[in-house]
């Protein structure tokens, strides 16, 4: 059978047949209320939108450490200058007594908590983060540095944005920032930099007064902070407040061609690889990654022979890439475009790896849903797979249980729907259709007992998700109670009573 597995991960809190998942320790994840949540060592981390507690897919990370001490106790290890601490003051992002209270001392100073560590003596990429909510102040300068020269990135927490990334000295570049709401008025708020080659990193935080980082304090205002994370690597990742093994995930099967559905949230500014189909090497492989813009690649006795890029994203991060092998020819669609394609042959490979491969680091990817056939697919069938809107429902079938009655079933789509809309008409054509919308997106049948009193009667039913509305399904007709079905080459033909 052609498709060898379909799987929507926003669904699933375990792997489910024909997947694989490793992970060798725990690890924190956006759970559904939108809190800080620790998964345990070989489980899933199903990722949640903190805003609208959506579920996202499965959070897909490289091995992460945590270069700052004690990330939650401020007091303890912390460099503190014109200010005081008040240790598990108020409620945390992770739903615990552990959030600490910086208040400023009455000085005209600066108002700091800050570490310092040691670093190669090489320009290396870092990124800092830190959730802090309002306590009397809502500027916030999360900064890292060298001495004198360094980054430094200003937040407002009462109009959250960036309203400052700057690198200031020589030797230092500011590569990105971002903040992000979580419940309670917290925000993550998160800076990637690339260093000098001095052998020290200062990972700094401390609020601002109409922009200015000196001031006369008041002994009432402050931040409460709380998570601080510094790690060697070009983009943000989940909160860790120790170390964090790779999480890994694969499939095995020999495909001699094939095609594989990556969807997710996968875009990013540096360069990674997301997937890759071989035979246990990358001499002879697949790849699906990101370096400008989204690729696939062939590779046969390790050299580059084919290489695709089926187009760039806009301004959403959620990316679908269909990519097929086989029949002489590399083929991808992203997000349902038009098919790129290019001549090539290729290996029998034995294992699709979807994670993070030992050494070669990269950021986190969250994985929707992931699909693997072992047929290559034409240009319409590549588009159809990678379209971000639903699939057409399969299998429908009406029978009628009364005159004016007919029971149909169905089956849906893979993903995340939001609604089924059906449509019934007197022909196949579906001339003066009555649609009949809003049915619940999990409903696989229906009793329909309003229908005229003929003796022809056409159905359809599509998919709705939150991109859209998807295709119709091939009709089902009844004539004198028996069910047909449309020719699919003339479907606007008009069925009659046969004798």
């Amino acid at each position: 059978m052609p498709l060898l597995f379909d799987h929507d991960l926003r669904t699933l809190s375990a792997a489910p047949a024909g997947l694989t998942f490793a992970r060798e320790s725990s690890a924190t994840r956006i759970g559904p209320t939108g809190l800080i949540e620790t998964v345990p060592a070989g489980t899933p981390r199903l990722q949640y939108d903190p805003a609208t507690g959506a579920p996202l897919g499965w959070l897909i990370e490289d091995a992460a450490a945590n270069l700052l001490a004690n990330p939650e106790d401020f007091a303890s290890g912390w460099t503190i200058v014109s200010a005081t601490v008040q240790a598990n003051a108020a409620s945390a992002p992770d739903g615990t007594s552990s959030a600490d209270r910086m208040l400023e001392t009455a000085a005209t100073d600066q108002h700091a908590i800050s570490q310092t560590l040691s670093k190669a003596a090489a320009s290396l990429a870092y990124t800092g983060s830190i959730f802090v909510k309002a306590s009397g102040r809502s500027e916030v300068q999360l900064s890292l540095r060298a001495g004198s020269v360094g980054t430094r990135f200003n937040f407002d927490l009462a109009n959250p944005g960036v309203i400052l990334a700057q690198a200031y000295g020589s030797g230092w570049t500011a590569i990105s920032a971002s903040i992000r709401a979580f419940p309670g008025d917290w925000y993550r708020l998160s800076a990637t930099v690339l260093s000098d080659a001095t052998t020290q990193i200062r990972f700094l935080v401390r609020p601002l007064s109409n922009g200015l980082d000196t001031y006369a304090g008041d002994p009432t205002k402050g931040l409460l902070y709380w998570g601080a994370n510094l790690i060697q690597a070009d983009s943000e990742s989940s909160y860790t407040p120790g170390a964090r093994a790779a999480d890994f995930l694969s499939a095995t099967a020999t495909l001699g061609q094939g095609t594989t559905l990556l969807r997710g949230r996968l875009r990013q500014a540096s360069p990674a690889l997301y997937a890759q189909a071989d035979a246990g090497t990358d001499a002879d492989a697949v790849q699906i990654g990101w370096d400008t813009a989204p690729y696939v690649r062939a590779l046969a006795g390790g050299v580059e022979r084919a290489r695709l890029t089926p187009g760039a994203l806009g301004a959403t991060e959620r990316l679908s890439l269909a990519t097929s092998w086989g029949d002489g020819a590399l083929r991808a669609s992203l997000n349902g475009n038009p098919t790129a394609s290019v001549p090539a042959t290729l290996a029998t490979f034995a294992s699709l790896r979807l994670a993070r491969q030992a050494g070669r680091g990269g950021p986190p990817a969250v994985i929707e849903r992931v699909a693997l056939r072992d047929d290559a697919q034409n240009a319409a069938g590549l588009e159809a797979l990678a379209s971000l809107l639903p699939q057409a429902p399969t299998g429908l079938r009406a029978v009628r249980t009364g005159p004016t009655s007919a029971q149909l079933t169905w089956t849906n789509p893979p993903g995340v729907l939001t609604a089924i809309e059906l449509a019934h008409a007197a022909d196949a054509g579906f001339a003066n259709a009555v649609t009949v919308g809003g049915l619940p997106p999990d409903m696989q049948s229906l009793q329909i007992s309003d229908l005229p009193a003929a003796n022809v009667r056409a159905f359809q039913v599509r998919a709705i998700n939150e991109e859209g509305v998807g295709a119709w399904s091939a009709a089902a007709v009844l004539i004198d109670g028996v069910r047909r079905v449309s020719p699919p080459a003339d479907a606007r033909r008009t069925l009659v009573r046969s004798g």
